[in-house]
């Protein structure tokens, strides 16, 4: 996250210079910059492909820890760095030759791999990149829909074993807010490159997609932020309906606990506590699917007993109104008849 971060502030900082880092000899309204400054934001605009890169990483991450039940101290050892080699090495070695051959030139409202008159260097770029964002989307995709499926699995596994209706409405409602969830991190990502993919692969210029690429592409992180705060902005706002969207937003950023974490919506839903730490734990064990269920089966005999308790409480009570017996005066009465 931190890399991410990083990458994700030099990148939106070099394109909020905009026309400012092209050269002044350029056809471009505002232009007061030159070469230098045009290579520079070019080099942070090619890097910025880590972004998708490091957020196929989470994914991965995710599908490893959560589905195949991975220690994230394994991962952290073994995975990591060549994810974080990767992540890093890709774009900044394109960014690099992107610079080393000239292969940035004002383009738009900003200095970037020339695809209007590519050179063979550019369009090597150009696919290279393309295709990193096309398999980022594809994986994205996999991990969302096999998280998303086990979570459903679960759920199933144990509705089966919930006696009330409103145990039953919780199960839905748990799959409903998992496949909410995994459609909202899915269509973001697809939503922030679509239109910067549809410019670099077409040979034409279109203004649309161009203003639509403008719109959509700056807002990655925003779309981060929204995303990673929307399970504690919903659960602020299920304790405090009166309080309004921006102090709720307000809490959840600045005023969450440290060991506040953000976990999908299932787990807040649920409030089943074994679903809870396996989000929270540095291990998913392998019981703990069964945990879950056999919580249910131990609530829902519960949920029986104190039934019949009552029931028979009533009854009783009705049959005899000149006394009152207790819970185990009605056992011993009913044992001798």
């Amino acid at each position: 996250m931190l890399v991410l971060s990083v990458v994700d502030v030099l990148h939106s900082a070099a394109y909020a210079a905009t026309t400012l880092a092209s050269p002044r000899d350029s056809e471009f309204y505002g232009a007061m910059g030159n070469m230098g400054t045009c290579n520079a934001q070019g080099f942070f605009g090619v890097l910025a492909f880590s972004i998708p890169m490091y957020n196929t990483c989470l994914s991965l991450y995710f599908l490893l820890t959560i589905r195949y039940r991975m220690r994230p101290s394994t991962f952290s050892t073994k995975i990591e760095p060549l994810m974080h080699t990767l992540s890093t090495m890709v774009p900044l070695t394109l960014a690099i030759v992107s610079v080393s051959t000239s292969s940035i030139e004002p383009v738009s409202n900003v200095c970037f791999v020339n695809f209007e008159a590519p050179t063979i260097t550019s369009e090597v770029i150009l696919l290279v990149t393309g295709g990193i964002l096309a398999l980022c989307f594809l994986i994205n995709l996999i991990c969302m829909i096999t998280i998303s499926r086990l979570v459903i699995k679960q759920s199933n596994k144990a509705r089966r074993y919930s006696y009330s209706a409103t145990q039953k409405e919780r199960r839905v409602t748990e799959k409903k807010a998992i496949i909410v969830q995994s459609l909202f991190y899915t269509g973001a990502f697809f939503i922030t490159f679509i239109f910067p993919t549809l410019v670099l692969s077409l040979s034409k210029r279109h203004y649309p997609l161009e203003a639509l690429t403008e719109i959509f592409y700056p807002l990655q992180g925003f779309w981060n932020f929204i995303l990673y705060t929307r399970p504690g902005v919903k659960r602020v706002k299920g304790t405090n309906p009166d309080k309004s969207c921006l102090g709720i937003f307000w809490e959840v950023v600045f005023r969450a606990k440290k060991n506040e974490v953000a976990i999908p919506d299932a787990a807040l839903q649920g409030n089943n506590p074994q679903m809870l730490r396996a989000f929270d734990s540095e291990e998913i064990q392998e019981s703990d699917e069964n945990a879950i269920v056999m919580e249910t089966i131990s609530g829902n005999i519960q949920a029986v007993v104190q039934n019949e308790r009552t029931n028979l409480t009533q009854y009783y009570t009705v049959a005899t109104p000149s006394s009152t017996l207790s819970y185990n005066e009605i056992r011993a009465h009913g044992g001798r008849q």
